[in-house]
């Protein structure tokens, strides 16, 4: 009897050995897959956050040139006017919309780079008076320190890890 007990249990154990090391492959596998999954998903996210950033940063450099071509006008050439002022208040608007989406998009360092250039510029257009401000230095620091923080901003979102990955730099 012990002959054909022995000879039940070794094919018994080799099944129970043989789902069990198949349980074990399996559950690997599906805690690998998982893991990549979650990885692929979050590269989509960052991504995703880097191209609205990237988005936003154009955005408001797009309204920021149009006020300072403005602010250009006014103090170079001593433009005035209710259509220079309409312009001028609507290109304004536009910063401080774009502004706003910095803020809510990306980080504090940015909005408040953004900030003090959206302030630089809505002081050349509304508070100096011609003759009163060197129109470029006024406005350089307020954008040098927003292109800055853009930046690094960019560079931080990197998926690559290469922060000059086609900057131009």
């Amino acid at each position: 009897m012990s002959t054909e007990l022995s000879t039940s249990l070794i094919p018994l154990a080799g099944v129970l050995l043989g789902g069990g090391l198949s349980y074990m492959v399996q559950s690997a596998t599906w805690r690998s897959t998982e893991r990549a999954e979650a990885r692929r998903r979050e590269a989509a996210r960052a991504e995703t956050r880097r191209t609205e950033r990237m988005a936003a940063v154009v955005r408001f450099l797009t309204n920021t040139e149009a006020a300072e071509r403005l602010a250009n006008d006014r103090h170079l050439y001593d433009a005035e006017g209710a259509e220079w002022q309409n312009n001028a208040n609507a290109a304004m608007g536009r910063v401080w919309v774009a502004e706003k989406m910095i803020r809510i998009l990306c980080t504090p360092p940015l909005d408040e780079a953004a900030g003090a250039f959206t302030s630089a510029l809505e002081g050349a257009i509304y508070r100096c008076s011609p003759g009163d401000i060197d129109i470029f230095d006024y406005l350089r620091p307020g954008r040098t320190s927003f292109l800055n923080a853009a930046r690094i901003e960019l560079e931080m979102l990197d998926p690559d890890g290469d922060p000059h990955d086609g900057g131009g730099h």
